[in-house]
Parts: C-alpha cells; structure tokens; sequence
C-alpha cells in the first residue's frame, strides 16, 4: 500500500493523455503483480479451493475468477466491466494467481481513466473477488433486475450470446436482447441480432471463435 501511494504521489497531477495513463498503469500494475500474496492468505484461498473441488468430487475444478467493485453502481458512475474476470481457472495456484490479477485490474488505464473523469481519487472504491464453478455454457449474458436505461424495477433486461458469457461483456457482439415484464414473465420487447463471434472454453481458458452459419441469426435463448 505505501509503495503504491509513493508512486501515486510522484505522477502528475493531471492524467490527461493516453500515454500518461498507459505509463500509470504500467507502474501501479506492475507492483501489483509483482508481489506474492500474504502466505495465510493465499492458504485460506487454496483451501477454500480444495473443498470446493472435493465437494463437486471432481479434482482441480474449474471455477471463474470474478471481479466486481465494492458498491460498484452508483448514481453518478458505474463499476462495471471496469475489472478483470478469469473465466476456466484450474488448480490451487492459478486461482490464487487470477485473485491477484484481479487485484491488480484495480490500475489498467481505462479503469484509471475512469475513477478520475468521475472526480475520484486512483485509489477509489475496492475490488471483491468472487471464486465460483465454472459452467460450460451453451448460452449466457448478462441480465439485469431493472431497466438500465429508464430505471424502470418493473421490467427484466437480457442480453445474451452463444457460449460463455464473455462475448457480451465485451462487446464483442451486438447480443440478442429481450426485455420482460417482471410480474406476468412476459416478453415485452425481443430483438435478435445476427451474431457472428462467440466464446467457448478450452482446457484452461476460453478461446474466441466464430459463430456457425445457421445459428448466427438464431435466438440464443428459446
């Protein structure tokens, strides 16, 4: 903590163009990484891992690393896809990895850039980092409870893709989109796009690849 406060404290005032951000970044991330985990830490991370994957009974489970803020919405800003997520982690040591990696995603440029555009300090707001069983999924997004665009609680926001949900976090694709009526479940709004990238899993990993032919401008969810 006091190493990184050092170097903040030496940057300039006012990181304005992409090259200072970059440089940033570069710094601040690079201690991140640099540094091991707190052993005790490290210990309760494998361990929970270890239970983890003798309770599924299957060894070295494959989980997602996610990132989220600490109050990552707010009124004026948002959190959001400001983080790293590992999606396909496998064994103790890769996972206690991802963690730290998601720690140090706190100081990419665009994330940066962000805290400081909305008047926050570099060191703003905190990273939670949630280990979870990965799912080999034929479909996935994102949905929210809410209409993000009108504030609306009444209505459910969808967005989906073929494959993990990745694709969408990234804008890789336009995704299909569905807006439904929470109350009465029924679909107020469906627009299906044509939807040619998609994610799937590797043996560790995910690997970007193309849509087939036929299920491009089909509906990833029915």
């Amino acid at each position: 903590g006091s190493e990184i406060e050092a170097c903040i404290a030496n940057l300039p005032k006012e990181l304005t163009t992409l090259a200072e951000l970059e440089k940033a970044s570069s710094i601040l991330g690079g201690i991140m990484k640099s540094k091991q985990m707190p052993r005790e830490l490290a210990d309760s991370i494998c361990q929970a891992y270890r239970e983890l994957s003798e309770q599924l009974s299957i060894p070295n489970v494959a989980v997602a690393v996610r990132s989220s803020g600490v109050a990552e919405d707010m009124p004026g800003a948002s959190f959001a896809g400001q983080y790293e997520t590992y999606l396909n982690v496998k064994g103790e040591d890769e996972v206690v990895e991802a963690v730290k990696l998601c720690w140090a995603s706190m100081f990419t440029s665009r994330g940066i850039s962000y805290r400081l555009r909305h008047n926050l300090g570099i060191l703003a707001g905190s990273v939670a980092v949630i280990v979870m069983k990965m799912v080999n999924a034929r479909s996935a997004g994102v949905c929210f409870t809410a209409d993000v665009a009108t504030g609306d609680r009444g209505k459910i926001v969808v967005d989906g893709n073929w494959g993990v949900g990745e694709s969408v976090v990234q804008g890789v694709v336009t995704p299909d989109h569905w807006v439904v009526d929470k109350e009465r479940l029924r679909i107020l709004e469906k627009v299906i796009n044509r939807k040619e990238r998609f994610h799937v899993l590797k043996e560790t990993g995910t690997e970007e690849r193309e849509v087939p032919l036929d299920r491009q401008a089909e509906p990833c969810l029915q």
